[in-house]
């Protein structure tokens, strides 16, 4: 999934309370609407966007947009890593690029699997919201539908592999539930807590040092010897053994009625 080659914007943005208190500032609100619209774009709301591009996309001296972009992190519109020129769009998956089915979700998944992304607080906040704001949208579907249930397995596999990528996501993943998740569906709102207990475990052994209740800052990863893949060896071991089981297991072997063996047509077959 690569940069958009075009971005919508929804109407109800005229609606929202961060929106309306820059009416002062037609700078923040044209800054913002840029962010939107940008060249470096992606279906993530999540990309490098340096004060230097975007200052040439903005025409704003590069030295007035520091004050700017706090402005719109101040309103809760955007976050921005100064350190490594990364933006992220809030509240990107509560609109309308929240995807709607199990196969978006898939592509949104590889999406923040297979790109580097920054080890900051901004990227694990992306995949935080994108977790809570793809069960919001799930809720949409009916109770007994297959579809919300396909959305929470994607989601599934995903955390399993996020947390060993995105430091924090534990706890990220808690306030974002805490502050959005309301909202979720009756039906799907326990799926946030059972998804929240499997970030915590699997990061518990990506991240040996960190603390998984509550909120706690994170040590840094480890990168020496065999800190880095020990889960997926024990993924891996988990899964030879659930194939021994299948293979050792009792098989049921149907066998065909007796009327059916008495037969003078399987008679003359020979069929013991």
């Amino acid at each position: 999934m690569s940069e958009m080659k075009f971005a919508m914007i929804e109407k109800a943005l005229h609606d929202r309370v961060e929106w309306r208190a820059m009416s002062d500032s037609l700078s923040a609100r044209y800054t913002y609407l840029i962010i939107r619209t940008s060249t470096r774009l992606n279906y993530a709301g999540c990309y490098r966007y340096p004060l230097s591009l975007l200052s040439y996309e903005t025409r704003i001296n590069e030295q007035d947009l520091p004050d700017i972009i706090n402005r719109l992190i101040s309103e809760r519109l955007i976050e921005y890593d100064h350190a490594s020129g990364w933006v992220r769009i809030e509240n990107w998956y509560y609109g309308t690029y929240a995807p709607e089915n199990a196969s978006k979700v898939k592509k949104w998944s590889r999406f923040y699997l297979e790109h580097q992304f920054p080890q900051s607080d901004l990227a694990t906040n992306s995949v935080a919201e994108f977790v809570v704001g793809t069960l919001r949208r799930a809720g949409n579907f009916h109770e007994d539908s297959r579809h919300a249930e396909a959305v929470y397995h994607v989601l599934e596999r995903f955390i399993r592999n996020a947390s060993q990528l995105f430091s924090g996501l534990p706890q990220a993943l808690e306030r974002e539930l805490y502050q959005n998740g309301q909202s979720t569906w009756q039906h799907l709102r326990g799926r946030g807590d059972e998804l929240l207990r499997l970030a915590k475990n699997e990061a518990a052994g990506r991240w040996p040092e960190q603390v998984c209740q509550g909120v706690a800052t994170l040590s840094a990863p480890c990168r020496e010897g065999d800190g880095t893949v020990r889960p997926q060896k024990e993924r891996e071991r988990e899964r030879e053994k659930e194939k021994e089981t299948c293979l050792t297991a009792p098989k049921n072997i149907t066998r065909p009625l007796q009327v059916t063996l008495d037969s003078p047509l399987v008679r003359g077959i020979g069929v013991q």
